[in-house]
């Protein structure tokens, strides 16, 4: 299925929107906060990337080092008599015995369980860093959230006014004016494109 996985038309147009549209560089210039989140991101994505190519090279070498070790222990130290070489991968060809070009069947074995492993963990790491991005979206649109502008005029009401009873306490409330409303208005509406663009 994973060898299917980068064919498919829709994950072709799911990269593109990732690299184009929601990748956080495409957003440092907005303010500061979305530029520290960028790079912020950028670093977990760099860390993150060096470990799975660090795996992706171990698990490599640990899976074709274990038929070597055998080999060179069998042949060269043990002297064990009609020892039949292994590898790490067995497939046949026509007409081809692979223990009679050993050295070239060993060397395409490791490129093809190479190939295997950038397949499997390369697919797993491109989702993780899609996955880095849009948790960096989530953030800036909380920090968006969190810094939202408080009303600047202070509106005192009393309580007797509005409960035709002889109370004199008043409610002191804070209240947008006509231009910040405004303001409050459209900056509402761009954190609600910005979750749009983050779930879409």
């Amino acid at each position: 299925v994973r060898s299917i996985l980068p064919q498919l038309q829709n994950y072709h147009k799911l990269l593109l929107k990732f690299i184009n549209v929601m990748h956080l560089m495409h957003s440092t210039n907005k303010g500061p906060y979305y530029n520290q989140m960028n790079d912020t991101v950028d670093k977990v994505c760099s860390y993150y990337t060096k470990f799975s190519l660090g795996l992706i090279f171990i698990s490599c070498s640990m899976f074709n080092v274990a038929p070597f070790c055998n080999n060179i222990a069998n042949v060269f130290i043990f002297k064990t008599e009609n020892y039949t070489l292994e590898f790490s991968l067995y497939y046949q060809f026509p007409g081809i015995d692979p223990t009679d070009y050993f050295t070239t069947t060993s060397i395409y074995n490791f490129y093809l369980s190479y190939n295997c492993a950038m397949m499997v963990s390369g697919l797993d790491l491109i989702l993780f860093l899609i996955i880095f991005q849009i948790i960096g979206h989530v953030y800036i649109l909380r920090y968006n959230l969190e810094n939202f502008p408080w009303p600047k005029n202070k509106v005192v009401f009393k309580l007797g006014d509005i409960l035709k009873y002889k109370i004199n306490e008043s409610i002191t409330s804070e209240m947008f004016d006509a231009e910040e409303n405004k303001e409050v208005r459209f900056k509402l509406a761009e954190c609600i494109e910005y979750h749009k663009k983050i779930i879409g």
